[in-house]
């Protein structure tokens, strides 16, 4: 996830967009701050808001990427045990 306040140059050198609210910790105030950005964006910019929803729904989540990262890992691991 690539926050959408502070990750940008974090994203680019990645090759991603930003994607997302992050907020550190899982206690009310972490949260609060991460809901209160994206309401903000929500109401006081519909455009960024439908450009990040967008991004979001354009994002490949399947597990085609990470299951192929896996075997390779194992594959590597089990040829170092031969």
């Amino acid at each position: 996830m690539f926050d959408v306040d502070h990750d940008a140059a974090r994203a680019l050198a990645a090759g991603y967009e930003t994607n997302g609210f992050c907020f550190d910790g899982a206690d009310p105030p972490a949260l609060d701050y991460g809901l209160n950005r994206a309401i903000g964006m929500f109401y006081n910019d519909r455009r960024s808001w439908d450009a990040l929803c967008g991004r979001c729904m354009g994002a490949d989540w399947s597990w085609f990427g990470p299951a192929l990262d896996y075997v390779t890992l194992y594959w590597r691991a089990a040829q170092g045990r031969r």
